[in-house]
């Protein structure tokens, strides 16, 4: 079929294509008004050291005391993606938060250098954040303190976390209706050609 047979099929059922762009661009809209409101929350967390070395012996230069910070760094993104660990912050958090019901979701950790994580989860309340990240940063730097039991290490790992940031979890109304409507362009067309194949 030429283009202009494609254009006259398109022309005779602009009904059709209106009314499921229309369909479409409804149901965008049920989707954005209906949405649950959440929040997403960045918390950043910075390897450090809990002392100072008191001793002239060699133990680590900066070249090898970046490398064990690297290293550590992976095992917290680890540790995050751990379900053992998931539930040790859950717990953390039922203990210290008011709102027991509505706990820290989707927790994912990214490590952004060797020295420093970004932590990121979503939450209903934004007055949830704080306690939140408190049960992050607790949990975290009690399995640190686990792995020096046996070491006794005096310049020992520890993570400090900043103030969370809190962001509204949701798509904005122009990339929902502009999805909404290349989806019922797309489906429009076919549901054309389909009920102009079967009309034959």
């Amino acid at each position: 079929m030429e283009l202009k047979e494609y254009l006259a099929i398109f022309r005779k059922d602009r009904a059709v294509l209106f009314w499921s762009v229309i369909i479409c661009l409804a149901m965008g809209l049920g989707l954005k008004l209906y949405q649950p409101l959440t929040y997403r929350v960045s918390l950043n967390l910075n390897v450090t050291r809990d002392g100072s070395q008191a001793t002239d012996q060699y133990r680590y230069d900066d070249y090898y005391r970046l490398q064990a910070d690297d290293r550590f760094a992976d095992t917290v993104v680890r540790w995050l993606a751990s379900a053992r660990i998931a539930t040790d912050i859950l717990d953390e958090f039922a203990n210290s938060a008011a709102d027991k019901a509505s706990p820290p979701q989707a927790l994912v950790a990214k490590k952004l250098s060797n020295q420093f994580l970004l932590v990121t989860f979503v939450v209903r309340d934004p007055r949830l954040a704080k306690p939140a990240a408190r049960a992050v940063v607790t949990v975290l730097n009690r399995e640190t303190d686990k792995l020096n039991v046996e070491q006794h290490e005096i310049n020992w790992f520890q993570l400090i976390g900043s103030e969370p940031v809190v962001e509204q979890n949701s798509y904005s109304w122009a990339w929902i209706l502009s999805l909404s409507f290349v989806f019922g362009l797309f489906l429009s067309v076919w549901v054309v050609l389909i009920r102009h194949y079967f009309s034959k």
